[in-house]
């Protein structure tokens, strides 16, 4: 089975859908849609993940202003946003780091003007535009700026990026399990976690997520996730979910926070490779 892959058009963050040649045989064709011999197909489980993570971070918006707007929102969909809170973020992160090689293989001058380009610029624009809605007394503060806004992934997106570019002589596992270890280690240096406020803590944090991703592609391109990994991890999933609904908030425990929702993610991806291109799933594609 050829592990060889290549890349179809994106959206304007700058990513790219993984696709595997239609000659490949196995499991792996299971999770793709055909194609002539010779022509590439679409990973169509990656748009599914990455369309399925957007939108749950609108509906979570979307409880955010009707908390504003009406000063209540109905229970079951409060309670479903914080059993999805761990979630969101993570599986949007790690479909981006599915690409992490493919834009490698730009020289570097080259990558660094799409990203710059991709993130940081609508980073810049869209932080500006939200700068008198949200206050004016916020242009003074650095780290507003960098993670205080609804466009802070963007930010995030361009360090790991830039990360990756640095050390991409070195496997990106080696970099996610290094994230581990520092958001680990940041209470031991005398800062607190805090994922909400305007701190970078979080870049920490969700780095992990961005480079399992970019770890594991080479073995997601090759094969579906085997049951006997998807089904224990989903379990695990809908237990985490239902503590983040009881205690009202995303569960920040060193070491097995990330490990948990990085095994949730993985088992989501195991269930959306095997889905079949359903016409009613192709507006999330």
């Amino acid at each position: 089975m050829t592990s060889s892959t290549s890349s179809t058009a994106s959206p304007a963050t700058g990513t790219r859908a993984l696709s595997s040649p239609a000659t490949a045989t196995g499991p792996a064709r299971a999770t793709s849609a055909a194609a002539p011999t010779g022509e590439p197909t679409r990973e169509h489980w990656m748009d599914l993940l990455r369309g399925t993570a957007i939108l749950l971070v609108i509906a979570h918006h979307l409880r955010l202003v009707q908390q504003i707007w009406d000063g209540g929102t109905p229970w079951a969909m409060v309670e479903l946003s914080e059993a999805l809170a761990p979630f969101r973020m993570p599986a949007l992160l790690f479909a981006s780091g599915l690409l992490l090689a493919r834009s490698l293989r730009r020289p570097p001058g080259r990558f660094l003007a799409g990203k710059l380009r991709g993130l940081l610029w609508p980073w810049l624009l869209w932080s500006a535009v939200m700068l008198p809605i949200l206050g004016w007394g916020h242009a003074d503060e650095p780290l507003w700026w960098l993670n205080g806004m609804y466009t802070w992934f963007l930010a995030a997106l361009f360090c790991y990026y830039v990360i990756g570019l640095l050390t991409r002589r070195i496997h990106p596992a080696w970099v996610a399990l290094a994230s581990v270890v520092a958001w680990t280690a940041l209470p031991l240096l005398g800062t607190a976690h805090d994922l909400v406020g305007p701190r970078p803590d979080k870049f920490v944090f969700y780095a992990v997520f961005f480079f399992a991703g970019a770890a594991l592609r080479p073995v997601l391109a090759r094969r579906p996730v085997p049951w006997a990994v998807t089904v224990p991890a989903l379990a695990v999933a809908a237990a985490w979910a239902l503590h983040a609904a009881r205690i009202d908030a995303e569960p920040q425990v060193p070491v097995l926070t990330q490990v948990v929702v990085l095994l949730a993610v993985v088992g989501v991806v195991g269930v959306l490779q095997r889905l079949p291109r359903l016409r009613a799933l192709r507006p999330v594609e």
